[in-house]
């Protein structure tokens, strides 16, 4: 039996899961979800995302980076060169994760069977919207068609705060989070798309 396919990601309006090949925001409560969920299971990212991590392979986890790039080394992973070689030398695993970027995510969207997803919300969002504006992204997660995919799992939402720099003082300002899981409605379509 194949594995299932899942991404992985914390998204902020407007898709955004990045900036600076950083995350722009930091949520342990959801770092700890990460771990739990991915630990034991092979992840898959590409080269900025592991970049970003400081070089470092993630424990309990076989960790696998893609990239373009021939002479690439990861310390602590296996490197390869298309999503295909990574999903084919993933081992014996009932699931594996794709954990970023949005290149990788975007390759890998139309052959995955679950989607865990961090959605950040406003909480100002009925009035001002203000929030999202402290929330720069370069980096983007690929649109969830929601003719090919249902939500099974909303949790509840959890409140977390970032502190900004005014011009006269530091404040800081509110925001929700919540997981989400989806699962793709199609099942069959997407076997017939699965790498061979």
């Amino acid at each position: 039996m194949k594995p299932k396919i899942a991404l992985i990601a914390v998204v902020a309006p407007g898709n955004i899961i990045g900036y600076e090949n950083e995350m722009p925001w930091h949520l342990p409560r959801d770092l700890l979800y990460f771990r739990r969920k991915t630990s034991g299971h092979p992840v898959i990212m590409g080269r900025k995302t592991f970049e970003s991590l400081k070089c470092k392979a993630l424990s309990n986890r076989k960790n696998i980076v893609v990239t373009r790039n021939l002479e690439y080394t990861a310390p602590g992973c296996e490197v390869v060169h298309s999503f295909k070689e990574a999903f084919d030398i993933s081992g014996n695993t009932n699931r594996i994760f794709v954990i970023g970027g949005g290149q990788l995510y975007t390759t890998a969207i139309s052959l995955a069977d679950e989607i865990y997803l961090t959605k950040i919300e406003n909480k100002n969002k009925s009035r001002t919207g203000e929030l999202f504006e402290l929330f720069r992204g370069d980096t983007f997660f690929p649109e969830i068609n929601k003719l090919e995919w249902e939500i099974v799992h909303q949790g509840r939402p959890y409140i977390a705060t970032r502190r900004i720099q005014c011009p006269d003082q530091k404040k800081h300002i509110v925001f929700y989070f919540r997981h989400i899981k989806y699962i793709r409605i199609s099942k069959k379509e997407n076997t017939e798309k699965r790498p061979t």
